[in-house]
């Protein structure tokens, strides 16, 4: 979504094709992981000098490592993106909620937000997040595997990330 190759017959074209990206999974492939695990992928990711941080995830609790981690991206001139979550209600959830980081919510296919995209006064936009074909990893086809019809402000977020992106790259051309 933030970065497939376009004009190749394959698949999905992002939506900056033109980046370069860091992946790194700060959560384990049940969907498992913490906190230090997230904070430690954004220094990893400031120190290699990344401009944009999707954060295609989140949770209801507030952690001040995480919160430092992120204040360290800013710091350094790092746009930090994350998912405002998928409980439908009021809550959008951290790191989203932090009023430093750009909160992204699910725009349905009709417009408007979807039943489930979380929202609150910190939602700073809506981007698509319904029926989405995204990449994905398979232990039988790890590089080129695609899904459909997937749901969620994880894949709203990558969206915004690559505007972000695009906008950064075409600010230090100019």
């Amino acid at each position: 979504i933030l970065a497939a190759t376009g004009n190749n017959n394959v698949g999905i074209a992002g939506v900056d094709w033109s980046t370069k990206v860091l992946p790194l999974q700060a959560l384990g492939d049940a969907q498992d992981g913490t906190t230090i695990t997230i904070s430690r992928a954004i220094y990893y990711a400031v120190e290699r000098d990344v401009d944009v941080i999707n954060l295609s995830l989140g949770g209801d609790n507030e952690d001040p490592y995480l919160r430092q981690a992120i204040g360290y991206a800013l710091d350094n001139d790092v746009v930090v993106v994350a998912a405002s979550g998928n409980q439908g209600c009021d809550c959008i959830s951290y790191p989203a909620r932090y009023p430093e980081v750009v909160a992204v919510g699910a725009e349905s296919q009709r417009g408007g937000p979807t039943r489930f995209s979380s929202y609150g006064d910190q939602l700073d936009i809506l981007a698509p997040g319904e029926a989405m074909t995204s990449t994905t990893f398979t232990a039988n086809n790890p590089t080129s595997a695609y899904a459909s019809n997937l749901n969620g402000t994880s894949f709203s977020t990558p969206f915004v990330s690559g505007i972000l992106s695009r906008q950064r790259a075409i600010s230090t051309d100019a």
